[in-house]
């Protein structure tokens, strides 16, 4: 799903991509970018010279224990995520929405946001209408719905 015209190059080669802006890879992308500009953050210090190391988890963790850098990366993460799924509601009109992988697992530290921005863009009726839930067995969740379809 594109999310920006022109935006920022994604592993898959387009610009824009929601991927690009919500992704376990652009979240390492930011407070990398971040870092390199002298950004103060928990990471700086425990990552030093060696931020090939930094992963989404260790970025989560550093919001959960109150760093404003990660907390403002999945705060972003969260706000392009609500509003994708904004899109998906509207055109769609699901029931419910599974969310998988590493940055689902972050729990509120991107629910929050991804809500905050689906009630500032989404009329109520809709996303009402709708439960958002993180997959518990993300590993089979492609399985389960093709079992189920």
């Amino acid at each position: 799903m594109i999310m920006v015209e022109d935006g920022r190059l994604c592993k898959c080669g387009l610009r824009g991509c929601l991927e690009a802006y919500a992704g376990g890879q652009h979240i390492v992308g930011m407070i990398k970018e971040e870092l390199s500009k002298g950004a103060d953050s928990f990471l700086a210090k425990t990552f030093k010279s060696e931020t090939e190391r930094l992963t989404p988890l260790a970025v989560a963790q550093a919001a959960q224990s109150g760093d404003p850098l990660a907390q403002a990366i999945w705060k972003s993460a969260g706000n392009y995520l609500g509003i994708a799924i904004g899109n998906l509601i509207y055109l769609l009109n699901p029931d419910m929405i599974f969310l998988t992988g590493g940055v689902a697992q972050a729990g509120d530290l991107v629910l929050k946001p991804l809500w905050e921005s689906l009630r500032a863009r989404t009329f109520e009726d809709p996303i009402r209408a709708v439960k958002i839930r993180v997959a518990d067995k993300a590993e089979f969740i492609g399985a389960y719905g093709a079992a189920l379809l």
